[in-house]
């Protein structure tokens, strides 16, 4: 630890082992979520439905339902039963905090 010289009433300090680390910073980078409009099938012939995709992967099936998006499917970490969003947005950031550490970065 280095001290520097006084400026006024307050003295800075700077842990010279804690630079690289700053120098090295860099934004959390959010993993690309999208959504495709597409018809699905029901009993009604079809319906408005989303297919939502992390990168290149299947992750669900949004089927719209009273009050918002009901999640139809969901594939992987984000299986889940009984899920309606009142958004596809809110279903995107819903599908962003399930993505586990580094599972968006595999081959």
């Amino acid at each position: 630890m280095m001290r520097a010289a006084g400026l006024g009433r307050y003295e800075w300090i700077l842990d010279w082992a804690l630079v690289p680390a700053l120098l090295d910073w860099r934004p959390a980078v959010m993993p690309h979520v999208t959504s495709q409009v597409i018809s699905a099938a029901s009993g009604r012939h079809h319906e408005s439905a989303y297919l939502m995709w992390v990168r290149d992967r299947l992750a669900a099936l949004l089927v719209e339902a009273e009050g918002g998006w009901f999640l139809q499917l969901g594939l992987g970490p984000f299986e889940a039963e009984g899920l309606i969003f009142a958004s596809v947005g809110e279903a995107e950031d819903w599908i962003r905090d399930c993505i586990p550490a580094g599972w968006a970065d595999a081959p």
